[in-house]
């Protein structure tokens, strides 16, 4: 499986296929061949990607389709509520995420595409972490915190 199509399994599965193909209104052993990649008779219509994407709220295969064209993408949140220093705080977490991820993913000397997308996920997540943190720090008063 190419990094796309395995991103998209992942998120699937990741939900619950099962569920996720009731939520779609089909047949788990339809959804499940248009899922698998090995098979070409089957495959999953751009509508079946679109609410994968929006049922599971798994970004991931979008992400790699538009670094297949060399692009990326970006959410950023409305407004922040939370304070500045949970803001500081969740990045920080995140940033540890990401350290734990690659220590785990490198620690047999090699890293495959499974480990990549946990890598790449984790990244993905400290961005909207960041864009919090920054829509925190713009939307605070010259005088307070």
């Amino acid at each position: 499986m190419d990094a796309l199509d395995l991103s998209i399994h992942a998120a699937a599965h990741g939900y619950g296929l099962p569920k996720l193909a009731r939520k779609l209104g089909k047949s788990e052993q339809v959804f499940r061949n248009r899922l698998n990649p090995n098979d070409e008779a089957n495959g999953l219509r751009l509508a079946e990607f679109v609410a994968i994407l929006d049922v599971t709220g798994n970004m991931t295969p979008l992400e790699i389709l538009a670094g297949m064209f060399g692009h990326t993408i970006s959410h950023r949140p409305k407004t922040y509520t939370g304070s500045l220093l949970s803001a500081i705080l969740a990045a920080d977490a995140e940033y540890g995420d990401i350290a734990r991820t690659i220590r785990d993913a490198i620690s047999d000397g090699r890293l495959n595409t499974r480990e990549r997308l946990a890598i790449r996920k984790e990244i993905s997540e400290a961005r909207l972490v960041l864009d919090a943190l920054e829509d925190r720090i713009m939307s605070t008063d010259e005088d307070g915190v």
